[in-house]
């Protein structure tokens, strides 16, 4: 360990007459340590400063310190006349008492005033950066001058506007770095860019959080590279004015061709690419640490953006000023070709550097993987594959919690029944890893009961254990198998507590995910404003965190809620954002999205508009087949038009998935369970049988009262099973019985009554008047069983 003992003989006296002036000094002298990650303390009328060996490159900071405190001396020269500095080595383990009497000994020999003297082990460490001479009336070596390296290469002008291509980063990388190291001010950026682009800017920027969260990605996906060039698009408009430059260089080397290629491609400027040129480089009378600080510095750029940079280095107990230092010593000897772009390496460099080290480079990893460690915390790196491999590559073990994460984040609960969970056996996690698995298995036997105790026995374990991706994970299945109970209110609470949790994880993909998730319970419930509230935040964070495949769901389901209300202008607009933000990148939502759109047409009276557009997907989706037979209820029923509809029994009961049906993303999770099929296919046999029963009954046919006993029961199913549709069921067995029996009929009176109370339940949940009214008034099939209600003056 190397200490430094600063004294000032008359230090009292000084603060006695400039007591601002020499606090000042002092002041700073001490953060000019701690800067440099050294430790101190005070003796009578002297300072001591430790730079700890198990700190990072002690030698480099004792020696930025060292200069530092000689410029600050020059400052002060006037003020301070005596002064007197001693350099020697102590251990790591001496007490700051044993430290102190180390330095009181020197007290004894006549040590010069105004001069820097060092022992014999300090001077054989500090040598690489100070000139020393021996004096030996005082057995020390004085300091003669400080060693700076020079530059052997002139920065020119081109070098401000180089991207550099290095052996292990892809082209975003270095396009991104570039544009780091090149910020734009906000007013370039609005002198620059027309409103309208000023708008797109902001929204692209977001585009950074995701490539932040996923930098070690493999293989992006091409909505993220297409947002990203957008962003890139309009930052060089921006740069070329602001930079006063047309013209951009790829340096590139001959491993990376191919990217620097690609780079020019697709750089919205004029680019010309270089080769790096290979140079010989010799590290003769460099300090060891010095190296080792290089060469961490050097591969921390390749996992850690440049405006990290100081992040990294305050976890290694260094400020800014150190890193400005250590970047003019790594350009003045060569390493770096840029004095502020670490980027610019040269490979040679690299490789010189991992041959001078051998096996002390590997020191380097341990504090760039603890860093990582601390992103990963804070929700700041996705616990996917990607990260998981470079923590192996770094040789560090990531904690049970991140391996948890990492689980839940690679296999969905559909795929977990069928992993093998062996290899986590030795984890703290597996009896609960266990219990999660075979709540999902008995699941799926239907025995919710018993699966809601096991996946809770998972839930109390996690918690145990502090594992916040497992508790998440956990409280949402509870919450789930409540949702396939009716249990709705109960399956509301435990996706509260899942988002709580997702929060605290700051784990953007269980935020959007556990928005999304409360959004359709409260859809369920009929509370249609919580549902837009939900919504509308999630749409939010999607944007900030760039979740793209989150956005479409997220704008269909606010379509869907539009739609209820009966707000059909405002339904079809977002069924048209939704269709828009899908076709180029999920097209697989664009027919879904479409479907719905023309259902707004069809509820809002223009059923010649859309039934060309269910006809046109009648093979995409079977959503399109039942508001088909919807929209010929909403126009006079005067022939059979179910000759295009081929209806098998597979149409409503194969597996979907969500894009193909909207019932999968939400009434399927309660009704679809309840009924033992799909809710899909009770509301088609509801609307199919009452289309069936007119026909019948327009023809006088014995077959009309088949087909309204089916609805009757279709009707008295729903009821019983509090589906959120049993209204419209029981109104269309009133409308059908009334046109049977007239306007005396006692049954079809009782199912208008029946149906008027299921309508109330479902408005339980709506405090507001404003939605209240939208949803009996502006919805269709609302309005009419209300108008029924009133005239049978059942209000």
């Amino acid at each position: 360990m190397i200490c430094i003992y600063f004294e000032i003989p008359y230090e009292r006296q000084l603060l006695r007459i400039a007591p601002f002036e020499i606090q000042k000094l002092l002041n700073t002298i001490a953060e000019s340590a701690e800067a440099n990650g050294a430790s101190s303390f005070k003796v009578a009328c002297a300072s001591i400063y430790r730079f700890s060996s198990h700190e990072v490159a002690p030698v480099f900071s004792a020696n930025l310190f060292l200069q530092n405190l000689a410029d600050l001396l020059r400052v002060y020269k006037r003020r301070v006349v005596d002064y007197r500095i001693i350099i020697d080595c102590c251990e790591e383990t001496d007490s700051e008492d044993v430290i102190a009497d180390h330095f009181a000994a020197y007290r004894s020999v006549l040590v010069p005033s105004r001069s820097f003297f060092a022992s014999a082990q300090a001077e054989r460490l500090l040598k690489s950066y100070i000139r020393f001479e021996y004096v030996p009336k005082v057995k020390l070596y004085y300091s003669a001058d400080f060693i700076v390296p020079k530059t052997d290469h002139a920065e020119t002008a081109e070098s401000q506007c180089c991207i550099y291509l290095s052996n292990t980063g892809t082209w975003i990388h270095a396009l991104y770095h570039f544009m780091l190291t090149h910020p734009l001010t906000e007013h370039a950026v609005k002198a620059a860019l027309s409103k309208d682009e000023q708008a797109q800017y902001e929204n692209a920027k977001h585009v950074q959080y995701y490539f932040r969260r996923n930098r070690f990605c493999s293989n992006y996906p091409d909505y993220f590279i297409d947002a990203f060039l957008l962003y890139t698009r309009l930052y060089f408009q921006v740069f070329v004015k602001s930079y006063h430059t047309t013209e951009l260089t790829v340096i590139y080397t001959e491993k990376n061709a191919e990217a620097a290629n690609h780079l020019i491609g697709v750089l919205p400027i004029t680019a010309h690419s270089k080769l790096m040129p290979e140079k010989s480089m010799a590290f003769d009378g460099l300090s060891v640490d010095f190296l080792q600080l290089a060469y961490l510095t050097i591969c921390a750029s390749v996992f850690i953006f440049d405006d990290e940079m100081p992040e990294f280095f305050l976890s290694l107990h260094k400020s800014a000023p150190f890193i400005t230092s250590l970047y003019e010593w790594m350009y003045a000897v060569g390493i770096t070709e840029v004095k502020n772009d670490i980027c610019s390496v040269t490979p040679y460099a690299v490789e010189r550097l991992e041959q001078w080290l051998g096996t002390e480079k590997n020191k380097a990893k341990q504090y760039i993987a603890d860093f990582l460690w601390d992103k990963y915390k804070k929700g700041m790196l996705c616990p996917d594959e990607n990260l998981k491999d470079i923590f192996g590559a770094l040789q560090f073990i990531p904690e049970d919690q991140f391996m948890l994460h990492y689980f839940f984040h690679k296999y969905s609960d559909k795929e977990i029944p069928q992993i093998d969970i062996s290899p986590f056996k030795s984890t703290v996690f597996f009896p609960a890893l266990e219990s999660y698995q075979k709540a999902l298995k008995i699941s799926k036997q239907k025995n919710i009961n018993e699966a809601v105790y096991a996946v809770k026995k998972a839930v109390s374990s996690v918690q145990a254990h502090t594992f916040p991706a497992g508790e998440y994970r956990a409280l949402s299945c509870v919450a789930f198998l409540h949702l396939s109970q009716n249990k709705i209110e109960d399956a509301i609470t435990y996706f509260q507590y899942a988002l709580d949790i997702a929060e605290a994880l700051n784990d953007s993909s269980f935020i959007c995910e556990a928005l999304f998730n409360l959004s359709i319970s409260c859809f369920l419930q009929n509370s249609l404003h919580t549902a837009e509230n939900f919504l509308g935040r999630l749409l939010e964070d999607a944007e900030r965190y760039f979740e793209q495949p989150k956005k479409i769901p997220c704008l269909f389901m606010q379509g869907r809620v539009a739609l209820q209300l009966g707000d059909y202008g405002k339904a079809e607009l977002l069924f048209q954002e939704a269709e828009k933000a899908a076709s180029k990148h999920f097209q697989e939502w664009a027919p879904l999205c479409r479907i719905w759109y023309a259902r707004a047409l069809s509820q809002k009276g223009q059923t010649s508009k859309a039934q060309p557009i269910f006809i046109a997907n009648l093979d995409k989706s079977p959503d399109a087949r039942l508001f088909l037979i919807e929209s010929f209820l909403f126009a006079p029923i005067l022939r059979d038009e179910r000759a295009q509809i081929q209806v098998s029994p597979e149409t409503f009961t194969a597996v979907l998935e969500p894009y193909q049906s909207g019932f999968v993303l939400a009434e399927e999770l309660v009704w679809g369970h309840l009924y033992g099929k799909p809710a899909m296919q009770i509301c088609y046999a509801a609307l199919d049988s009452y289309y069936r029963f007119r026909l019948a009954a327009n023809s006088l046919e014995e077959s009309a009262s088949a087909y309204l006993q089916k609805l009757e029961d279709t009707a008295r199913d729903a009821l019983k099973n509090h589906d959120m549709y049993a209204s419209i069921y029981s109104y269309l067995c009133y409308d059908a019985i009334l046109r049977q029996e007239g306007n005396t009929s006692d049954t079809a009176n009782g199912y208008l009554s029946r149906s008027f109370k299921a309508l109330q339940n479902c408005m339980d949940t709506m405090t507001e008047n404003t939605v209240r009214d939208k949803f009996i008034f502006r919805n269709v099939w609302n309005a009419k069983l209300y108008a029924a209600a009133q005239k049978n003056k059942l209000i």
